[in-house]
């Protein structure tokens, strides 16, 4: 917002003219840009029910409860429901919702659907002096966003007027805390601009109760001090005189500090009833956001205790793998060895025991290692046919083995053996020497 200068001012043809206003008071400012032909400003003012609501974009140092916005800002058509959004918007108020009174003399909220002038004199909010006032939601400040960097302001030369009260207790005159004065500490005011529209003795009443902090006491407003009845919530104030207007003429405001949360008898049920539960709504919410804050901050920590668990599994995993693997290519590489050393062994093993012959019968293998210890060859060679039988014989050999000469021939092989061979009649030099018969207990 423009720190100081001038705001344009219609006079009576809907032209504007320029007001200077000074940051001071003394010396004029630098003026605020013109605003584009036919538009001009809105002045605004935002309350509760219990009293204004400074502005987030404030445009006087000494009055930061009023601010203004161009009227090109609100979008058409350009009714009593379109501004009231805008200025919920700008002021950061989450809900855009809201009573919007055209002056802050009137006594009635505008409906929704109605048209707002915006150009020329005619209209809403032409002045700060007659500002359009919004009244929000009680707990709707709860939830404003905040406000904006802190400019250098304007100050406002204007008149304030007070509404003058004297506070009693259950014993009689009690401290204000509104005071103002160093020997009349009972004597308390209230800005009439702070008091909310519909401008009444219960919007006063709500604005005292705030201002002096009590809430859930019996409050009743009396014209003055020598009043015998308290005024009706729905009487109109403000007028040209109106109770309290003056400082020696206050009005009388009486509290029961021993009743609260209610117990008065004059205090609506329903109202009572509606505070608590709002009380209990935010009490569970806040409950609800610390536990979501929480909940996050807590499995923020457990996925972070995953990912590092992770981390180092594959670590271990990647370990154990560098050194298991190695040791199984070991053993695996000595089983297959032993293996062929084992197949090796037993092919010789079985080239020692079958003898192959070349076609001489005396013709044994060569392959065979020299005993181990001198054995005497056998001299008792039996006689016994089968066991030179080249056809039937322990070894089978092939029919076109050729009969040595001296043998004679065999009949059959289970036949009987010949009976007439003389006893001389064998060739001894067929026989084996003693160097080609392996002994009996040969080992390989």
């Amino acid at each position: 917002m423009p720190a100081d200068g001038t705001r344009p001012s219609y006079v009576g043809d809907g032209k504007p003219s320029r007001i200077s206003f000074f940051k001071d008071g003394q010396g004029e400012s630098e003026p605020i840009p013109k605003i584009k032909p036919g538009a001009r400003y809105i002045y605004y003012r935002v309350y509760t029910k219990d009293g204004p609501l400074e502005s987030k974009h404030p445009i006087y140092a000494n009055d930061r409860f009023i601010s203004r916005i161009a009227s090109t800002l609100v979008r058409p058509p350009q009714t009593a429901a379109s501004l009231t959004r805008y200025l919920c918007k700008i002021e950061g108020l989450e809900h855009r919702q809201g009573a919007l009174y055209q002056s802050l003399s009137d006594n009635t909220a505008l409906d929704g659907s109605t048209r707002l002038s915006f150009r020329g004199t005619p209209g809403p909010g032409t002045s700060a002096v007659d500002p359009v006032a919004l009244i929000v939601d009680t707990h709707t400040p709860e939830k404003r966003s905040q406000a904006s960097g802190a400019v250098e302001l304007m100050e406002r030369d204007y008149e304030q007027r007070y509404v003058y009260y004297r506070l009693y207790d259950d014993d009689g005159g009690a401290v204000s805390k509104t005071t103002f004065g160093e020997n009349n500490a009972t004597l308390g005011r209230v800005n009439t601009l702070s008091v909310p529209p519909p401008h009444t003795v219960s919007s006063l009443k709500n604005c005292i109760i705030k201002s002096e902090d009590l809430s859930g006491h019996n409050v009743q407003l009396f014209e003055d001090e020598g009043s015998e009845s308290a005024m009706n919530d729905s009487d109109p104030l403000f007028s040209d005189t109106f109770p309290g207007f003056i400082e020696d003429r206050p009005i009388a405001i009486t509290c029961e500090l021993g009743m609260k949360d209610g117990s008065a008898g004059n205090e609506d049920p329903n109202e009572i009833q509606i505070r608590e539960l709002r009380a209990a709504l935010a009490q569970i919410k806040k409950g609800f956001e610390e536990a979501n804050v929480t909940h996050a901050r807590e499995l923020a920590e457990v996925r972070e205790g995953c990912e590092k668990a992770k981390e180092t599994h594959v670590r271990e995993i990647n370990e154990a793998l560098s050194t298991i693997l190695p040791a199984q290519l070991k053993s695996l590489t000595c089983f297959f060895t032993l293996i062929a050393s084992a197949i090796g062994a037993a092919q010789l093993a079985c080239a020692a025991v079958i003898p192959v012959f070349s076609g001489v019968p005396t013709d044994f293998p060569t392959l065979f290692s020299r005993p181990l210890r001198n054995v005497p060859a056998p001299t008792d060679i039996p006689q016994d046919v089968n066991a030179f039988n080249i056809y039937a014989g322990p070894l089978e050999c092939p029919h076109s083995f050729s009969r040595p000469s001296g043998f004679p021939p065999v009949e059959s092989v289970d036949g009987p053996a010949p009976s007439d061979i003389p006893g001389d009649a064998f060739d001894k030099s067929l026989a084996p020497s003693q160097s080609d018969i392996p002994p009996t207990n040969m080992s390989f």
